[in-house]
């Protein structure tokens, strides 16, 4: 601990010392007005493409801008205009005079053409990357899914988007499969901390989280694709999610949302965000959402409710400080819901609302959040930001686990399950970003510290089937009969619990360079150190590991032509083998899991920007991989227990496209192949056989065709081939679905919302679980969906 504390020392003053000579640089200095009234426009954001200084104007609309010599692209925006993309010739000398009248955005039920509108579902850049370059100049696949394109989809949680980026598919709970590879752990606003519940590392029962990710709060979501552990250390290699959360406007808006629709669906949302006082300088917001929905599963039910505060106080141009908390009570009733069993190749052997779960089983989830984040332009155009986040989770859970078919296959046998997990995380992360030239070459260089500590408990206790000379009775498979029995029978007594324990500490120092050689060649190198260093206990053993790794990446970029560039990359990753299974009782210690990935790829824009194509292929090896022991360590009791069982090979391609191909029809549409292989482990039936939920196949798409008379029509359709659960022995077959809704606007502030999922009503299976006992989820069937949206500003 104390090698640790010194290290995170060293790391925090090499990232505050991180400072070099800038050479003066011009400005673009102007004014921003109103295209109709001419009155200024205070709260614009003005940018550099490619640069990564921004600034706000102030209340007289007046802005200033470093800025390097020759012809620049300068973005300027503010909310409830229109965004202005202008070319701007910067004299090394005098700089650049820029005068703008910012013309109003035009709501689409305002009128047949919509200025600013053209490109809702293309964005040009990511925070996640930790750049200011636009995506075009970034040698990596990164998929953004904007805020406009979340609000026409309608939807409520992750998995609902999901079809929506290339490469990335459902799996069972909050985990998703990102190039082939199982993910459990996601960032918020470019920071660890996911408040439903996670344990960084863990392959097993312990750590992931059975409750979903909603999106009320937030504004959009970016994927980076393969590793990232240069910019945020132990991560699986198919790639991160980040979600940003909503901030406040500097309007005032409020937002009102009432919903109903099958499976008794009550949904309630209300929002008002604006200035707190004459000078825009402090911006608030605050937002209720709250939802109750009955599952289709048999006995299932929801209840999400979910408030939020902001504060965001930016005393100059140079300066932001943005204060968010959050509180989140989810409730799931008759849950942990698992899958439906299946036979070997996928098909239901129940009905597909059967569960195993009683009325009175549960999954209750409760979280508080907060984050800090400071954004600071130092000196010339040095940029500084720092984030604090911290969160406190508590998730109990009451089920009944289905543990084997007896009975001549009409009986589930069942195992009761207490347990309780609770998270006490933070984590700080600092990003210096220096823009700088050496000769001819332009450098965006970014320098950065991170440090994530988690305090993780999990306890547990367990009643046995029947069959196991338990007291917990099965199930019938065909017409089940529920509430026949209780936990109180089940003599759970406290001398029947076991607690695990972990304090987990991450430190990491990071450099990226992405420099700009001639106008059509860029260079990315990038590298990073981690140390951890975990502690614990399992039960009455105590647990301790640390640890480093080391990882990089090099990328190139070449813009034959505008508006066009290829890339290559090669890039390294680790995950951290959990501090719950380094003890000999779970077969440990472990090293690290590693990976590497090759990766070429074309990215290019149409029609003016207003359609965006991306393309890449990819190959990557996972070494050292660790998956959950079948028998429990060498006692036959650990249920930490993994084995390292060897190499994993996925490779494949993935197409994006995204934008305005006609003045009326904005799409989002996707297609990946995938070939995943696993080349070493020690059951060698496994060998040559794809990774958990990994599809060959998989396509969507959304499109919306805005309609003359104030309406638009969307449509989403996905498509996903075979997939397969190979250390359980079933299949998931390969399913389509297609859902459709009408949206209609009356009188510019009302918006109405009819939303029809799985319009076929196909029965398929959404992902496969570990083991055929635990069987295959169901996807949703046919869902209607009603939502009255009431808007003012």
């Amino acid at each position: 601990m104390i090698r640790t504390c010194q290290w995170l020392l060293l790391s925090a003053v090499f990232t505050a010392s991180t400072v070099f000579a800038q050479p003066s640089l011009p400005f673009v200095r102007g004014t921003i007005v109103d295209a109709a009234s001419s009155t200024p426009v205070a709260g614009a954001t003005v940018s550099v493409v490619g640069e990564r200084p921004l600034v706000v104007t102030g209340a007289d609309g007046r802005f200033e801008i470093a800025a390097p010599a020759g012809t620049q692209v300068v973005l300027i925006t503010r909310d409830g205009y229109a965004p202005l993309t202008l070319d701007v010739a910067v004299d090394a000398a005098r700089g650049a005079t820029l005068d703008v009248q910012m013309p109003r955005q035009v709501s689409v039920t305002e009128g047949l053409t919509v200025v600013g509108r053209v490109n809702d579902y293309v964005d040009t850049s990511a925070g996640a990357a930790r750049t200011s370059a636009a995506l075009i100049d970034v040698p990596q696949a990164i998929v953004v899914l904007p805020a406009r394109l979340i609000e026409d989809i309608g939807a409520l949680d992750t998995k609902d988007l999901y079809k929506f980026m290339s490469g990335v598919s459902d799996s069972p709970y909050s985990s998703t499969v990102v190039r082939g590879f199982t993910q459990r752990e996601v960032l918020v606003n470019g920071s660890r901390g996911n408040p439903y519940g996670s344990f960084e590392g863990d392959v097993n029962n312990s750590g992931f989280s059975t409750s979903q990710f909603r999106l009320s709060n937030l504004e959009r979501i970016e994927v980076l694709k393969g590793p990232s552990s240069v910019l945020y250390g132990a991560a699986e290699p198919g790639g991160v999610i980040n979600y940003v959360t909503k901030k406040p406007k500097d309007r005032l808006a409020t937002r009102v949302m009432v919903g109903t629709g099958q499976f008794s669906q009550a949904l309630t949302e209300a929002e008002i965000t604006g200035p707190l006082n004459r000078s825009r300088t402090l911006l608030g917001r605050a937002a209720v959402f709250f939802e109750d929905r009955d599952s289709f599963r048999t006995n299932g039910n929801t209840r999400n409710a979910h408030a939020v505060g902001n504060l965001l106080w930016r005393p100059s141009t140079k300066t932001s400080l943005a204060v968010e908390y959050e509180y989140i009570d989810q409730r799931n009733a008759a849950h942990r819901l698992r899958g439906v069993p299946v036979n070997a190749a996928g098909t239901f052997l129940a009905d597909y609302r059967w569960t195993a779960t009683e009325p009175d089983d549960y999954t209750d989830l409760q979280a508080h959040v907060a984050q800090v984040r400071l954004d600071q332009q130092i000196a010339g155009r040095l940029r500084l930001d720092s984030t604090f986040r911290w969160l406190s989770s508590t998730r109990d859970e009451n089920y009944h686990e289905p543990r084997g078919i007896t009975g001549g296959g009409t009986l589930m046998q069942r195992e009761f399950r207490d347990q309780v997990r609770t998270n006490d995380d933070w984590s700080w992360n600092a990003n210096l970003n220096v823009p700088f030239r050496t000769g001819s070459v332009r450098h965006d260089l970014s320098v950065g510290t991170e440090v994530v500590t988690q305090d993780f408990l999990f306890r547990f206790a367990t009643a046995r089937q029947q069959s196991a000379g338990g007291p917990v009775p099965p199930l019938a498979l065909v017409s089940p009969v529920y509430g026949q029995t209780s936990p109180t029978r089940y003599g759970l007594t406290p001398d029947r619990y076991f607690t695990d324990i972990a304090t987990t500490l991450r430190a990491g120092l990071y450099v990226q360079d992405l420099m700009y050689l001639t106008p059509k060649i860029n260079l990315m190198l990038g590298g990073r150190v981690d140390r951890y260093d975990d502690e614990g206990q399992s039960g009455t053993t105590p647990l301790g590991f640390e640890g480093e790794a080391a990882t990089g990446r090099a990328g190139l970029v070449f813009k034959p032509v505008t508006g066009l560039s290829l890339y290559g990359s090669v890039a390294n990753g680790f995950v951290r083998a959990p501090i719950l299974s380094q003890t000999p009782g779970a077969n440990g210690p472990h090293d690290p899991e590693t990976a590497d990935q090759f990766e070429v790829g074309a990215k290019s824009e149409w029609l003016e920007g207003r359609l965006q194509l991306t393309a890449s292929a990819f190959s990557i090896t996972k070494r050292n991989v660790l998956r959950p022991d079948p028998q429990f360590g060498p006692t036959g009791a650990n249920g930490n227990a993994v084995l390292a069982v060897g190499k994993i090979r996925n490779r494949g391609f993935e197409i994006d496209a995204a934008g305005a191909i006609l003045p009326r029809l904005n799409i989002a549409a996707n297609y990946a192949y995938l070939r995943s292989e696993i080349l070493d482990d020690l059951n060698a039936a496994l060998v040559g056989k794809p990774m958990p939920n990994a599809a060959p196949h998989a396509v969507g798409l959304f499109a919306r065709f805005d309609l003359p008379w104030q309406a638009a029509l969307g449509v989403a359709a996905e498509v996903v081939g075979d997939r397969q659960e190979p250390f359980a022995g079933i299949a998931a077959p390969g399913y389509h679905t297609v859902d459709m809704q009408y949206t209609q606007t009356f009188a510019s502030r009302v918006r109405l919302l009819i939303r029809c999922e799985n319009l076929m009503d196909a029965r398929y299976a959404a992902s496969a679980l570990f083991a055929a006992r635990a069987g295959n989820f169901p996807g949703q069937p046919r869902t209607v969906s009603v939502a009255l949206t009431f808007t003012s500003r």
